[in-house]
């Protein structure tokens, strides 16, 4: 039983207690009307949800809309590593160890029971993250995915040094038309001159003869130092579900099919909504009703198409395989309006609200006269679902 907010403290206790003994995961929110799956699916959403609010910190968004961690400030770091009690004067701008180091395990497990129990997770880990945890080296071109500022400078840097091994002539081997030499780089990192990148690096000057071995060593830093606290704790949280020998059979690039299918327009085409979503239970393929809600679901944009799954399964992603990948399948069953007490108005189809079964994917879509009603009444109820299991 979840209290809806007080939910990452319910999270904290619920994975945290896991000790690698066998354990099952089925959530309901306290004095709401859902059971089953689909609460325990919108439970793992709202987590989801909260790990990535800015409050925490936590990742950056990375070129292709993927995750990886958001970098420890180089500064942060060293004195937090270098403090005897591990605790410092807390600012505005600055994180909480701590909690980061908490929030990191407590992600590292849930991901782990996620791939386990065969979740949906709304938590697309960038590759490169992957390739981190898996310990796998990463490269230079891999910076400019995670930082593009940073990464234009490297990769130009580097482009410079396989010029020169190319034999290519002087004019060719200058940054910005400035020789590298007058740029009055070391090996530190950019900003921290006390930051070294490599031993003693603020005695060694960037020059041609070295610069490819700045690029490398920059890169490393940046992608793997800053990061490397973050990593272990994730690792530590996974570790108490699954060993991550689990994940050797896929490549980095695979991983983040196995929770959620990409934000791609094929699954939303009018032609897999006929192929994948069942009417039943007073619709068929050719009910007028049925038909428009297809209609209306091919218009969804990304914002609408997450609520309408989060509203109807539980979840803001679809499973790996899309609206096929769902079980059971995503049925559309007729709404009839309860009986009116005797004298009273009988209430219209066009008055009522649609409502779900999480628990089985089912939506009880009410007989509407028009797509324009249909229209409003279903995004009425998209706007209203992440309150709770209102319509259920």
């Amino acid at each position: 039983m979840c209290i809806r907010d007080r939910y990452m403290g319910n999270a904290v206790n619920h994975f945290e207690s896991i000790g690698g003994k066998p354990f099952s995961f089925e959530f309901e929110f306290l004095g709401e009307e859902g059971v089953g799956p689909g609460p325990s699916r919108e439970y793992f959403t709202v987590i989801c949800h909260a790990l990535r609010l800015p409050v925490h910190n936590m990742w950056r968004k990375t070129s292709d809309g993927s995750l990886f961690p958001s970098p420890i400030d180089p500064l942060d770091l060293r004195e937090f590593k270098h403090s005897s009690n591990r605790r410092r004067p807390k600012a505005d701008d600055e994180r909480d160890f701590e909690k980061l180091h908490l929030l990191f395990r407590l992600t590292g497990t849930m991901v782990a029971i996620a791939l386990l129990d065969e979740r949906t997770l709304d938590l697309p880990l960038s590759p490169i993250f992957w390739r981190l945890v898996l310990d796998l080296p990463v490269t230079v071109a891999d910076i400019a995915l995670v930082d593009r500022e940073l990464g234009e400078v490297i990769l130009e840097l580097s482009a410079i040094s396989h010029h020169k091994r190319q034999g290519a002539p002087p004019e060719q081997l200058l940054f910005k038309g400035v020789p590298i030499e007058d740029l009055g780089l070391t090996f530190t990192f950019p900003g921290y001159d006390e930051i070294d990148i490599v031993p003693n690096g603020i005695s060694k000057a960037v020059t041609l003869a070295n610069v490819d071995e700045y690029v490398s060593a920059l890169a490393h830093y940046w992608l793997v130092e800053t990061v490397k606290t973050q990593v272990h704790y994730f690792r530590e949280g996974f570790r108490k579900v699954l060993p991550l020998e689990y994940l050797a059979h896929f490549l980095p690039t695979e991983i983040g099919l196995l929770f959620a299918e990409p934000d791609e327009d094929p699954h939303w085409s009018l032609e897999e909504l006929q192929r994948s979503i069942l009417p039943a239970y007073g619709y068929n393929e050719e009910s007028r009703t049925f038909k428009n809600l297809l209609k209306l679901m091919s218009k969804f944009d990304l914002e609408q198409r997450r609520s309408f799954l989060l509203f109807v399964t539980g979840s803001s992603r679809l499973p790996p395989g899309g609206f096929s990948g769902l079980h059971p399948h995503l049925s559309v069953v007729k709404k009839l309006p309860n009986p009116a007490p005797k004298g009273a108005r009988q209430q219209t189809a066009d008055e009522m609200l649609p409502s779900v079964m999480t628990c089985q994917n089912y939506l009880k879509l009410p007989d509407y006269s028009s797509y324009e009603i249909l229209s409003q009444k279903i995004l009425y109820v998209l706007a209203e679902c992440p309150s709770g299991f209102q319509f259920s």
